[in-house]
């Protein structure tokens, strides 16, 4: 929010959908403004149905992004020109 991290999590590990619900619901959640909109990708341990439920207990609102929207990844693009300049 405004620029600086909330809720930074460190995990070395494989993520899992109820390690990722359980951050979610314990320190992202707490930390947001009612009127938050949270962004989510499509990562297979992200359990919409789940996170849903989560987001109207705590009345959030979330947003889950289609599920293949290179276009509002950045980094998407970044990729995308690099492999153009390597490859051509």
């Amino acid at each position: 929010m405004n620029g600086e991290l909330i809720a930074p999590m460190t995990y070395e590990e494989t993520m899992t959908s109820d390690f990722f619900e359980a951050w979610f619901q314990k320190f992202l959640l707490p930390t947001l403004n009612t009127s938050s909109v949270i962004i989510m990708d499509n990562a297979r341990f992200h359990r919409m149905g789940k996170l849903e439920l989560l987001c109207e207990e705590f009345r959030r609102k979330l947003l889950p992004l289609p599920p293949y929207s290179p276009e509002y990844n950045p980094i998407e693009k970044t990729w995308a020109l690099l492999s153009c300049s390597c490859f051509n």
